[in-house]
């Protein structure tokens, strides 16, 4: 089985129309991607880990990488591409439910994930109290 990260980042190299041909594949690919490295997280090894935060951050220099390309061929700026990604109008009716489903995920996961990277804090401990001695107690012989 090809591994999801290669897959995804082998989406980016094919063309528009192969794009689009394969775009239900590529969110597939990504949200089973993420439960990866959600499952990962809580049970990886370090080394496991420290591989997946790699992938992760290649992932996001090659979407911003993308992004940018973007921006350069159509003239528009990042900000007003992700406005018509944004536009359900921007795509056919099929791709947009694709999409949402997609990106519904993935932002759940991503929250999941971010959770589960937060330091967890250590419970308070309570202060045990130093018992008082009475004056009289001090004076007492010990046997």
């Amino acid at each position: 089985m090809k591994d999801e990260f290669d897959s995804i980042m082998s989406f980016f190299t094919l063309d528009s129309k192969d794009k689009e041909l394969h775009l239900k594949e590529v969110f597939d690919d990504s949200i089973a991607f993420f439960e990866r490295f959600k499952y990962i997280l809580a049970n990886g090894t370090p080394e496991e880990k420290k591989a997946m935060v790699e992938k992760v951050n290649l992932l996001k220099e090659k979407m911003a990488e993308e992004a940018k390309k973007a921006s350069e061929n159509t003239g528009l700026t990042e900000e007003q591409l992700q406005e018509i990604s944004n536009n359900p109008n921007s795509f056919s009716e099929e791709n947009w439910e694709i999409i949402k489903t997609a990106k519904n995920k993935i932002e759940e996961q991503s929250s999941e994930i971010a959770a589960m990277a937060q330091p967890k804090k250590a419970p308070k401990k309570t202060a045990k109290r130093k018992r008082k001695t009475s004056k009289k107690r001090d004076k007492w012989i010990q046997s």
